[in-house]
C-alpha cells in the first residue's frame, strides 16, 4: 500500500538523518547536536530557544474504529410470515437471528512524522496505519431474512414451497419458506491509514516559553472495510457474500499545534481539520444455495431458487470532513531525545460501512443505498506512546 512505501521511506530517511545529527555534534560544529548529550534545563523566566533543524517521531498506537451503525444479518426492514410445515396453519413470522451489536477490538498501528524548521517556517510529512480490526460472530440454527418480490405473470417468488398437492400431484397450495442456516459466520474487518503534507509557521516564544504551530497543506484518508458472511446448512445451504467499502479521502488540511514546557517535562495539544471530498468504492461477489440438492434440506427447500453466485460494484462521492484531536504529555531524556505518551482522537463524517450496504433481494443480493450505509460517522480513538527526536 502507499502508506506501507511512505513509512519505509519516512523511517529509512529518519535514521540516516539521525546518525548525521550525531556526527555533526561530535564534530562541534553544531553545539548541542548530540543525541544523548543531557537535556537543556532552564529556569522559568530564561527558555531555551525553539529547536531548528529536522525532527522526527515514531508514534506506537493502540486504537479502535467505532463499529459501523447497528443492523442485522438479512434484510432489516422486514418481517415475513413465512411457513414450516406442510399446511397453512405452520406460519410463522420470520426475523433476523444476528445483528452487528459487538464492541470494538483495539488494534495496534503506527504514525511517523518527519519535517524540518528554520526559524519561523518548515514543513512535515505525516504517514499513519493501523492494523485490521476484526470483530467475529457465529450463531447456530439461524434466519436470515430476503427480500423476495413477485415476478413473473402469475406473481411467483423464488423462496415459495409447495404446501399441498392434489391427487394428480399438482400444487394446491403455495407459501414462502423461511431461510434458515445450520450455522452462521460473520466477520467485521476494517482499517485505517494515510498520509499528510504540511507547511509550518510558527510564532514568536510566548511567555513561560510556550510555542504556537500553525499548519496547512493536504491529507489523503483510507478506511476500509469487509463485512463477510459464510452459511451452512439448513435450505439454502453453501452460501456466502462478501461485500467491501473503500472510502479514500483527500483534501486541504489546516490546524494549529501548542508546547508549553515545564523544566524537564512539558505538555501539547493539537487540533487538524480536512475538508474532505470522499470516493467510495463499494464491491460485492458471493454465491447463494450452492449446496442447495432437493428433498434434503429443512425447514422445506424452495422450489424455485437455485445456485447463484453474483458480483456487484458501485460508486458514490460525498463531502467527508476529518476532525483529529491530539493530547500529549512529554519528558525531555537529553538534549534532543524525548518520549511522550498521549491521546487522539479522530471523527470522519460521512463515509460507507460494508455491514450497511447489503441489499438482501434473491437470488443476487447486491448493494444498498436506502438504509444510508455511505452517509454514516466513524470515530477513531486510542493512546500512543513516542520517541521524538529534535522536537
Amino acid at each position: 500500500m502507499l502508506s506501507n512505501r511512505i513509512s519505509l521511506g519516512l523511517v529509512a530517511f529518519a535514521l540516516a538523518a539521525s546518525a548525521a545529527i550525531t556526527a555533526y555534534g561530535q564534530d562541534h560544529e553544531l553545539e548541542g547536536a548530540a543525541l544523548f548529550e543531557p537535556a537543556d534545563m532552564r529556569p522559568y523566566d530564561n527558555w531555551a530557544q525553539p529547536r531548528d533543524g529536522m525532527f522526527v517521531t515514531f508514534d506506537g498506537l493502540y486504537w479502535h474504529i467505532s463499529m459501523p451503525a447497528k443492523t442485522t444479518v438479512g434484510d432489516p426492514t422486514l418481517t415475513p410470515t413465512v411457513f414450516v410445515g406442510p399446511t397453512l396453519g405452520d406460519a410463522i413470522v420470520e426475523q433476523n437471528s444476528v445483528d452487528t451489536s459487538g464492541s470494538s477490538v483495539w488494534k495496534w498501528g503506527d504514525r511517523i512524522e518527519l519535517g524540518y524548521v528554520d526559524g519561523h517556517y518548515g514543513f512535515m510529512f505525516t504517514s499513519l496505519e493501523t492494523q485490521s480490526q476484526t470483530e467475529e460472530t457465529s450463531a447456530a440454527n439461524a434466519y436470515v431474512v430476503f427480500n423476495d418480490p413477485a415476478f413473473g405473470p402469475n406473481g411467483s417468488h423464488y423462496l415459495d414451497t409447495v404446501l399441498q398437492t392434489n391427487a394428480a400431484g399438482t400444487p394446491t397450495v403455495i407459501g414462502e419458506t423461511p431461510v434458515n442456516f445450520k450455522t452462521l459466520y460473520v466477520q467485521d474487518k476494517s482499517r485505517v491509514d494515510g498520509v499528510e503534507a504540511l507547511f509550518m509557521y510558527r510564532m514568536d516564544e510566548l511567555h513561560l516559553g510556550g510555542q504556537l504551530e500553525f499548519l496547512a497543506g493536504g491529507r489523503y484518508f483510507e478506511l476500509k472495510d469487509q463485512f463477510w458472511v459464510d452459511a451452512r446448512g439448513g435450505n439454502l445451504t453453501d452460501s456466502y457474500w462478501n461485500t467491501t467499502t473503500h472510502n479514500e479521502i483527500a483534501g486541504p488540511e489546516i490546524g494549529a499545534r501548542w508546547y508549553q514546557p515545564f523544566g524537564r517535562f512539558g505538555f501539547s495539544a493539537e487540533s487538524r481539520f480536512t475538508a474532505g471530498v470522499n470516493a467510495q468504492a463499494i464491491g460485492q461477489e458471493g454465491l447463494l444455495a450452492a449446496g442447495l440438492t432437493s428433498g434434503q434440506n429443512t425447514p422445506p427447500q424452495p422450489t424455485l431458487m437455485g445456485a447463484t453466485s453474483f458480483t456487484h460494484s458501485t460508486h458514490y462521492i460525498e463531502f467527508s470532513p476529518i476532525i483529529e484531536l491530539r493530547a500529549e504529555a512529554h519528558m525531555q531524556l537529553t538534549n534532543v531525545i524525548s518520549v511522550k505518551a498521549g491521546w487522539t482522537g479522530i471523527f470522519v463524517n460521512n463515509v460507507a460501512r460494508a455491514a450497511d450496504m447489503i441489499d438482501y433481494t434473491v437470488p443476487t443480493m447486491g448493494i444498498t443505498r436506502n438504509l444510508d450505509g455511505n452517509l454514516q460517522n466513524v470515530f477513531i480513538t486510542g493512546l500512543n506512546v513516542s520517541v521524538e527526536i529534535n522536537r
